[in-house]
């Protein structure tokens, strides 16, 4: 079974939220997480295959960091996790250089923009993601 690796950047209560919802599915690794103020040193070292950027947090900023993201050596695909899913908070943060978008207040829209699950991990999740 392929394993995708997983950086979240985002305050520490959203994190467990987000872990919590990622963990229903036994292809998906989480490699780190951290708040911004880390997150530079972390996404270099362990260049997971995603990053969740959580842009609805209060310690985050989107302008500065996906932008940063997207110039780094090691090409992770950015997924935006925004607050209230407007078209321009879309728009927006698809310009900074994230490759997908989605929102905590619907979280089954996360699996969504992930790879699709393996056959032996939605026999054990009993769950399957649509293709991003």
């Amino acid at each position: 079974m392929h394993t995708t690796s997983i950086i979240i950047i985002g305050s520490a209560d959203r994190r467990q939220q987000i872990k919590r919802l990622l963990r229903q599915r036994r292809d998906l690794h989480i490699s780190g997480e951290i708040g911004e103020a880390q997150a530079l040193h972390l996404v270099e070292r362990l260049a997971a295959d995603i990053v969740l950027l959580d842009c609805a947090t209060y310690d985050i900023n989107a302008l500065t960091v996906l932008p940063w993201l997207k110039s780094l050596p090691i090409k992770s695909r950015v997924i935006a996790l925004g607050a209230n899913g407007t078209p321009t908070e879309r728009r927006l943060l698809s310009e900074l250089g994230a490759a997908a978008y989605a929102t905590l207040e619907t979280p089954e829209t996360i699996f969504d923009v992930l790879p699709a699950a393996s056959a032996e991990a939605t026999q054990a999740t009993g769950m399957m993601a649509a293709r991003a």
